[in-house]
């Protein structure tokens, strides 16, 4: 039986969307901890445009002080999302407007977000306006800088 990387990673589908939502840890959007389907869900007590609502509460081992807890969020029930996910920007994008507050609210840990995106460059370009073609066009020079230092190490042909 497969051993769960986290108890708030608790299947393949989580695992998979974690890279696209784990950002939200540092913003006042729930991924879920707290109910049955963390990393698996997105909610905020002023979402209007999800047709999912739960309520987090605390998992003893997993999280004991929710996001939001008690409160009935609204959004998003990735649970049928494509179990074969990548990396995204376009949820992190779409609810930087959905919860309806400012950036320096909707980013309630902005020293957290920064330390899980690497640099504060995301944070400072979604509250420019900035969308994802532009933003992943920004990351073009230093990825090209990467491939190219990383080739002398690599072990077998790239596909």
């Amino acid at each position: 039986m497969p051993v769960k990387p986290s108890p708030n990673l608790p299947n393949d589908l989580s695992i998979r969307l974690y890279p696209s939502l784990g950002l939200f840890e540092g913003t006042t959007v729930s991924v879920g901890r707290g109910t049955a389907f963390p990393f698996q869900a997105l909610g905020h007590p002023a979402d209007r445009e999800g047709d999912f609502s739960f309520t987090p509460q605390p998992v003893p081992g997993a999280s004991e002080n929710p996001k939001h807890k008690g409160l009935e969020l609204h959004g998003d029930d990735l649970r049928s999302a494509d179990p074969q996910s990548r990396f995204s920007l376009e949820p992190l994008l779409s609810w930087s407007q959905r919860t309806g507050e400012v950036p320096q609210d909707f980013f309630s840990r902005a020293a957290f977000f920064d330390k899980l995106a690497g640099t504060d460059a995301l944070r400072k370009a979604i509250i420019a306006g900035q969308d994802a073609d532009q933003i992943r066009a920004s990351w073009q020079e230093r990825l090209m800088a990467f491939h190219t230092q990383r080739q002398p190490y690599l072990l077998y042909p790239e596909d």
